[in-house]
């Protein structure tokens, strides 16, 4: 049967007010500010990042990622910074641009710059075309922002990624789905401008027809046949429109 409406119920289910929003930050800038050791430092990076992201921008220009710290373990810097630079709620042009200027973290400065695009698509860009050159992942994502957008001039730097080393590890997760990344971006490329894509790549990492063509077909020097292809090919990444209509990358 219903319960009775009376003062004791009701007594019973109150609950706290909600806090106001100002309250909060001044608690997540309290728990921020006891740095990374603190149980709930991460948290409260993640809600300034979207209401408060002046303290968290500051605090990534001179940070690196922690050995052995388990959000790093992937692919170190990625996780952090790429989180604020998505979720960056406040003055993001300016945040954005001092990060990829003046980060000391290889992917905090490129996350700021492929977020920038969002943003200042020259900007960032212009910042793209000079943090390629950062040795390893981070050069390459960068590379694979600007071919996304129909930079050819990037495709040398971004094909190096395929011929990187990988092992079957968490620690190569985010290499193995760089890889994938490009080789969806040139099979759709390829598709556009009806060019044919060999096998690029290790056949653990390029899904091709059938195991027999795996063993048949080797493959082929990702930079010789870009160089031979480059004038055929309409770079062309099918999901450009979404992922811009979203902002993330």
């Amino acid at each position: 049967p219903p319960r009775e409406d009376t003062e004791e119920s009701n007594r019973a289910t109150e609950v706290a007010p909600p806090q106001d929003i100002e309250t909060r930050v001044a608690n997540w800038r309290r728990q921020f500010a006891a740095g990374p050791d603190d149980a709930e430092f991460w948290n409260a990076f993640e809600a300034l990042a979207a209401h408060d992201p002046k303290p968290v921008a500051e605090w990534l220009v001179t940070w690196e990622p922690k050995a052995g710290d388990r959000r790093h373990y992937v692919a170190p810097g990625y996780p952090v910074a790429s989180w604020f630079a998505w979720q960056c709620g406040r003055d993001r042009v300016k945040h954005l641009t001092r990060l990829a200027d003046n980060a000391k973290d290889d992917y905090v400065r490129v996350s700021a710059a492929v977020y920038l695009c969002f943003d200042d698509l020259d900007a960032g860009t212009n910042r793209l075309r000079d943090l390629i050159e950062i040795e390893g992942d981070a050069g390459a994502w960068a590379a694979l922002a600007l071919a996304r957008r129909g930079d050819k001039a990037s495709m040398p730097r971004l094909l190096e990624v395929l011929t990187a080393p990988v092992e079957h590890g968490m620690r190569d997760v985010a290499r193995r789905n760089l890889q994938k990344r490009v080789l969806v971006l040139l099979s759709n490329s390829c598709h556009r401008s009806g060019v044919q894509m060999p096998l690029l790549t290790k056949p653990d990492i390029q899904w091709h027809a059938t195991q027999d063509a795996l063993i048949a077909e080797p493959p082929v020097d990702p930079h010789a046949w870009w160089q031979a292809n480059a004038d055929k090919i309409e770079l062309v990444d099918a999901w450009a429109e979404l992922l811009e209509r979203q902002r993330v990358d």
